[in-house]
């Protein structure tokens, strides 16, 4: 089995090192900056599931579970601006499928899943995302898996009213 990358603090002052946390695939910082949110537990290749979503705090290393997965390989975990949301992009297993959000209702744990399909997008692959505001999501999605010359969009993602628009090609 493959080595799991660590995630360290290092001070800009002295440049002392601390563990943060141990084994984690991707991860961001929570709004207040007192916890880490990250991955865990999928390989490199993508061909095991049961990816959790965790999230660790600074002074205590107190380590929780929010997700799990095992149909589906998360990716890019981010932190709405308020802390009150969690992002998530949902990898399937299987060739030629349809990426998914996920999003995390961090006081209730209730976990729901966006498509893309609103727009008739199909295929389509999310290679990124940010949040606008607590409500709003830029995301970055290429129109098929094909990395050699893909096509894609960056669009605009309303939680409010669910309205998926494209605003540019890329």
């Amino acid at each position: 089995d493959e080595a799991r990358p660590d995630l360290y603090r290092i001070s800009l002052a002295t440049r002392e090192q601390r563990l943060a946390v141990r084994n984690a695939d991707a991860a961001d910082w929570s709004p207040d900056g007192r916890s880490i949110l990250f991955l865990r537990g999928y390989d490199g290749a993508g061909t095991r599931g049961a990816g959790e979503l965790l999230t660790a705090e600074i002074e205590s290393g107190r380590e929780r579970v929010l997700y799990r997965d095992a149909a589906k390989r998360l990716n890019e975990p981010r932190w709405s601006p308020d802390g009150q949301r969690i992002a998530v992009v949902l990898n399937s297993f299987q060739a030629g499928s349809t990426d998914l959000l996920g999003l995390l209702d961090v006081s209730s744990g209730e976990f729901e899943e966006q498509p893309l399909e609103p727009l008739g997008w199909r295929g389509v692959k999310i290679r990124g995302f940010a949040w606008i505001t607590p409500r709003r999501l830029a995301l970055l999605i290429l129109d098929t898996g094909e990395q050699r010359s893909p096509s894609g969009r960056i669009a605009l993602l309303d939680l409010d009213t669910r309205d998926l628009r494209s605003l540019l090609p890329v």
